[in-house]
This record gives C-alpha cells, structure tokens and sequence, in this order.
C-alpha cells in the first residue's frame, strides 16, 4: 500500500508540474547599415570559453579558478587571485559559511597563488560553474573591499576591469561611459557612450527613427516589422541573457532521482510553450545559463 501512495503521489505530481526552460530572445535596433541576420534568430554563432578564466573541476567539491592572464584594473592595481580570496572572505561582504549546516553553500576560499583560487564548497554543486559566470562573482580589490564593503559605494563606484569608466550617473534617467585608455583589450570604438532610461518601447522608436538616438534595447516583436521597413534602420538579433525555468528540489523523494526529474521534463513540450506564450526569437534552453553568456552552453544539456 506504501508504494502505491508513492507512485500516486508521483503521477499527481507529474501531471501538475509544468516544467519548462526557455530563452527569451529580443533585438536590438540601430541605424547601422542592414546585416544579413534573420531578425528572429536569437542565437549566438558558436559556444566559446570564458575569455578571461578557464573553469576547471578538481573534484565534486572543490572547484579551481584559473587566470589565463592578469589584467590592469581601473586603480592601476593589477587583478591578483588574492584579491579574489579576500573579495569573498571579508565581512559583512562573505559569501563563506561559518557553518555549512545553516545553507551555507561555501565552505571557504584558497588563493593558491596570484592566478589560482580554490573554491570548496559545503556540498556538490553541478551547477556552480554556471553560476559563478554571472555579474556577483566578479573580482573587487581586497583594499576597496575593506574600504567600502557593507556600504553603497561599493554598488555605486565598482572597480572593473572594461573599456569604459562612469564619468556620471543620474539615477532614473542616464549613465555617462568615458573611454577607459588604459583598457588592457582593444580601445573602446566611441569615446563616451550616453545609455539613457524609457519604459515605452514606442517613445524609445521614435527617438531612433527621429535621429536622437543610435541605438535602442528590448525592441518590441511587434514593432520589427517597422524596424525592417525602414532603410535607415536594421535590427539586430540579440539573444537576451535570460532563463526562465520551474525548479524541482533534489533532495525530496521522488525527486531526489535523477531519472524522476529527467521524466518530468520530457513529458513537456517546452517547444509548443515557446511558440504560444513568450515573444517571437524564443527559443527551448538547454542549460543552466543563457547561451548569450561567454561559456553559458558548454557542455550535454542538462534535460
């Protein structure tokens, strides 16, 4: 009788759970001469490696972090693995567990030497490879840390290591970029770059077509049609770096079996989800991470 409720229990939940994982895909407009991209394809020619860090798993909990080059931030200091130890480890900014026994996801933080960190981790993660590809991770000098770590000018003045500096911010309505000269890529193409704020995606077409502007973000799919008709504007497929999913906790039975979670997957047609209920560009994900993310597909998808 007890395994009978169990596989009941399983059916009814096979049957509620919708589990899906989609890209939305979007376009950029600019008034650039026409590129031959179809205007709904959405994904980026081929999956390149991380372009400044090779990812490499020691063991299911401990992941290395590894350099290929060193690179000169914006304080003419130069970006050591240590100020990776340090960005991670100083408080109230750790993401280190005291105790893994409370959700604590890292258990602690090596700096091998200036290009290596080690990452141990409180448990396994497959998962954390991808998640260590998104903006938090990013590397802050150990001395800004301590200087501003637990405030907002830490949110407010972050130190990077891109072709652009802010040289102003007017909350809600724009950033000014100033070229970055000591960028230690090639040099930014434009010397200032002005991103400015519109909710309405119709006020931000006019702008565009009117000359205002060089380019703008999120054109809406219905709006595409107008973009192509124009010869003074093209649209370029961009694909957004967003995943939409329903996540399923593995240590519960029964999804603790991989098998179970591998099954609901496949009894959903993510395909026909895509086509009927997010915008045109869509598409099925296969990973963790967008695609539109340096190293976001690696690898077998993962349902």
């Amino acid at each position: 009788m007890k395994n009978t409720r169990k596989w009941t229990t399983l059916i009814a939940l096979f049957l509620a759970l919708s589990f899906f994982i989609v890209a939305c895909g979007g376009g950029d407009a600019t008034d650039e001469e026409p590129a031959a991209d179809d205007a709904t394809t959405t994904e980026d020619a081929g999956d390149e490696a991380m372009d400044d860090e090779e990812m490499e798993a020691m063991d299911d909990e401990e992941m290395e972090a590894m350099d290929d080059e060193e690179m000169e931030a914006m304080d003419d200091e130069e970006m050591e693995a240590m100020d990776d130890e340090e960005m991670m480890e100083f408080e109230p900014t750790s993401v280190a567990a005291e105790n893994c026994d409370y959700g604590g996801k890292i258990s602690s933080i090596e700096a091998v030497d200036e290009l290596t960190v080690v990452f141990n981790l409180c448990k396994p993660d497959p998962a954390f490879l991808a998640k260590i590809a998104f903006t938090p991770f990013g590397i802050q000098p150990a001395e800004w840390l301590a200087e501003t770590g637990g405030t907002g000018q830490l949110l407010e003045q972050p130190i990077g290591t891109g072709p652009y500096m802010v040289q102003e911010w007017v909350r809600g309505d724009s950033v000014i970029y100033q070229r970055f000269d000591d960028y230690w890529g090639d040099a930014a193409f434009a010397e200032t770059a002005v991103l400015r704020w519109n909710q309405e995606g119709a006020a931000r077409l006019v702008e565009l077509q009117a000359g205002t502007v060089d380019m703008i973000t999120n054109v809406s799919p219905d709006d595409f049609a107008t973009v192509e008709a124009d010869p003074n504007l093209v649209l370029l497929p961009n694909a957004s770096p967003n995943v939409l999913y329903l996540a399923m906790t593995n240590t519960f039975e029964p999804f603790d079996n991989q098998m179970v979670r591998q099954a609901i997957a496949m009894g959903i047609d993510r395909q026909r989800i895509v086509d009927n209920f997010f915008p045109a560009g869509s598409e099925v994900a296969s990973h963790f991470t967008p695609c539109s993310i340096p190293g976001g597909c690696e690898g077998d998808s993962w349902y």
